[in-house]
């Protein structure tokens, strides 16, 4: 017996596993010893050891175990080239995943970092290039409430997972010009930042061009002040306000829970007078 073949924990160790493996295996029936002893001791055959590879590289590549039980039971060449193509798709997949998750984790370091050394209530002329974002709008007659707010945000952050779109994690807003000319500052879209534009209903670009922008700290409640302080610097400096302003937190609630910590980017597209 022990020269044709090796005892369960034998098997184990040279196909660099446990016993408790073989023995599930065993019992979802994608791995059966070739031959059980009357004592209940498994014995199991060298070429087998080639079914447990198969089994792990399967696994490896990302099958499931009934995937795998799947593909035993129907083994031919046609079903190894379908595992392989539906595999390597969920590999793509999770490669696209590993890239967003850099992308947000690079971009929030380093808004973390402008946020941190950057004075706040200081506003500056910047030539911004052309930006692309995920929008939600809103109700534009008046300030959402905040059950509402939540919805909303809820909702978009929902639509940004299942489309996989959103390159920061922080959501921004944005103020019609017409709105913040009437004296108001209340968001007519919530948007998230994507890095190149996409086939989408939701899609809103902000334009290339010179914006005024400056850092508020604190809450949203006081945003109303940086916002007067924008528009009091445009009004004395031969400016003109000629599109949106889009704001975003670059320090909020994930960075601090100290609301007088948030620090919020506040953009205003002019241009200068003739």
């Amino acid at each position: 017996m022990s020269k044709k073949y090796f005892t369960s924990g034998e098997f184990a160790k040279v196909c660099g596993t446990t016993k408790e493996t073989l023995f599930h295996y065993d019992e979802i029936g994608i791995l059966k010893p070739t031959y059980v002893d009357k004592n209940g001791y498994r014995y199991y055959s060298p070429k087998q050891f080639y079914d447990f590879d198969l089994i792990s590289t399967l696994k490896e590549a990302g099958s499931s175990l009934a995937q795998i039980k799947e593909y035993i039971e129907t083994y031919t060449p046609e079903n190894y080239l379908k595992i392989l193509k539906e595999n390597r798709e969920k590999l793509r997949q999770e490669r696209l995943k590993l890239l967003r998750m850099e992308r947000l984790l690079q971009n929030s370091e380093k808004l973390t970092q402008y946020a941190m050394q950057t004075p706040c209530g200081v506003p500056k002329l910047e030539e911004c290039d052309e930006e692309y974002f995920i929008v939600v709008k809103l109700n534009t007659a008046k300030p959402i409430s905040e059950i509402d707010e939540v919805y909303e945000i809820a909702n978009h952050f929902k639509y940004c997972f299942q489309h996989k779109l959103g390159d920061e994690f922080p959501l921004g807003g944005i103020v019609l010009k017409e709105t913040l000319l009437s004296g108001q500052s209340y968001d007519s879209y919530y948007y998230s930042k994507i890095y190149k534009p996409v086939k989408s209903d939701r899609l809103f670009v902000k334009p290339k061009g010179t914006y005024l922008t400056m850092l508020h700290r604190g809450f949203l409640d006081t945003i109303s002040e940086s916002y007067k302080i924008m528009l009091d610097y445009i009004q004395y400096n031969n400016l003109e306000l000629i599109g949106n302003a889009y704001c975003y937190d670059v320090l909020g609630y994930l960075a601090t829970c100290n609301t007088n910590e948030f620090v919020v980017q506040i953009s205003m597209q002019v241009e200068r007078k003739e």
